[in-house]
C-alpha cells in the first residue's frame, strides 16, 4: 500500500498588462509506506521558481539589509575583594616582682597580680591592665625599677610614652588620651585623672610610687599600665619586669 502526501503552496498576484504573473510552487513530497514499511523514500522536487520583475520587487517587497555586527565586549574580570589584613598580635608579658627585707619586723609589701598580660594588642587600640600594691607594718616608702625596656628578644622595642603633648617623663606625669600617642607608661593613684608616667629603666633610676607614714599601719595604691602600639611595630613577644623595693623610714 502506498500513501501520498501532496503540499503545494501557490501564490497568485495579479498585476498591469505588462507585468507578468508570477508563480511559486513548491514541492512535492512523497512519502511512500510499503508493507511493514521497509522503505522511506523522501522525494523534495522543486517545480518552478519564476523571478519577480524587477518593478515588483520595487513596489512589493522592501528589504533592507543590515549589517549586525556584533561586537564582544571584554570581559572584566570579577572583582576579587582584598581581605581585610589581619592586624599582627603582640602579646605582652610584664612581670611584677617585688623585693622583701625579710629581716625588717613589722613590714610587708604585695602586689595582687604577678603579670599583667596585654593580649591581644593591635595598632592604635590601647589596652590597660591594672594591680593593686599593698604595704603593711611600719612607716616605709615603695620604689619602683624596670629592669629593661619594654623589649622581644631581637630587640625591638615598645618605647616610653611621651604623652599627648610630648611633655611627660619619669619624673613628670602628662595627659595621655590620643588613640595615636604611642607607648608605654603607669599611672597612680597620687596622679591627675588619665595622666601618665614613664617607667625608670634601671635601678639607678627608681622612682617613689607609694608611702606608708606612721600614723597609719596599712596603705595601698592601684597601678595601671597602658601600651599603645603604631601600625609599625614589629610582631613578637614583648616583655619587661618591675620590681617594688619598701624601704623603711630610719
Amino acid at each position: 500500500m502506498s500513501t501520498f502526501i501532496k503540499i503545494i503552496y501557490k501564490r497568485n498576484v495579479s498585476f498591469s498588462q505588462n507585468e507578468r504573473r508570477s508563480q511559486i510552487r513548491i514541492g512535492v513530497v512523497r512519502f511512500q509506506e510499503n508493507g511493514i514499511l521497509r522503505n522511506i523514500i523522501l522525494v523534495l522536487s522543486i517545480l518552478s521558481i519564476l523571478v519577480f520583475p524587477s518593478r515588483i520587487l520595487a513596489d512589493q517587497i522592501q528589504i533592507d539589509q543590515t549589517t549586525i555586527q556584533t561586537k564582544s565586549k571584554p570581559i572584566s574580570p570579577t572583582p576579587t575583594s582584598t581581605p581585610t589584613p589581619i592586624l599582627k598580635s603582640h602579646p605582652i608579658i610584664i612581670k611584677l616582682h617585688v623585693l622583701e627585707d625579710k629581716t625588717i619586723p613589722y613590714l610587708s609589701l604585695s602586689i595582687s597580680a604577678d603579670n599583667l598580660v596585654f593580649s591581644p594588642l593591635t595598632p592604635a587600640n590601647p589596652l590597660t591592665r591594672n594591680t593593686t600594691l599593698s604595704l603593711n607594718g611600719t612607716a616605709a616608702n615603695v620604689f619602683m625599677y624596670s629592669d629593661s625596656p619594654l623589649q622581644t628578644i631581637k630587640k625591638a622595642i615598645i618605647p616610653a610614652t611621651t604623652c599627648d603633648t610630648g611633655a611627660c617623663s619619669e619624673n613628670d606625669a602628662d595627659i595621655w588620651q590620643q588613640s595615636l600617642t604611642y607607648g608605654f607608661g603607669y599611672h597612680i593613684d597620687s596622679l591627675p585623672q588619665n595622666s601618665y608616667k614613664q617607667l625608670p629603666q634601671n635601678i639607678n633610676k627608681y622612682i617613689e610610687v607609694l608611702a606608708l607614714d606612721q600614723t597609719a599601719n596599712r596603705t595601698s595604691t592601684n597601678l595601671l599600665y597602658k601600651i599603645n602600639i603604631p601600625t609599625a611595630q614589629a610582631a613578637g613577644e614583648y616583655n619587661t619586669t618591675s620590681t617594688y623595693l619598701a624601704i623603711p623610714e630610719l
